[in-house]
């Protein structure tokens, strides 16, 4: 890790930039996604709940919410499955 950090300090200003930037936005996004899911879970978006009757103004909003919600049990579902594949390979 220092020697990372020593090969960081000896790059051009400019480079040191994008590459602050570009960690910076990594991690703002990871916290946003962090917040979202959250947020997602604590507002009644919770996985396999159906829907009930809404009005459009409610279900205009809540769309976007609920695609999102979807994709991340969707990936979730895909990653825990690799994962779980990966641990029996490894199993002797």
């Amino acid at each position: 890790m220092f020697d990372f950090l020593d090969k960081l300090r000896a790059k051009p200003a400019h480079t040191r930039k994008i590459i602050a930037a570009a960690g910076t936005s990594v991690i703002t996004g990871v916290i946003f996604f962090i917040w979202l899911f959250y947020w997602a879970g604590s507002s009644g978006l919770s996985r396999g709940a159906d829907a009930g009757p809404e009005d459009n103004s409610s279900s205009a909003i809540s769309a976007p919410a609920n695609l999102i919600a979807e994709s991340w049990w969707s990936f979730e579902d895909t990653l825990k499955e690799s994962f779980s594949g990966i641990k029996n390979q490894l199993k002797f």
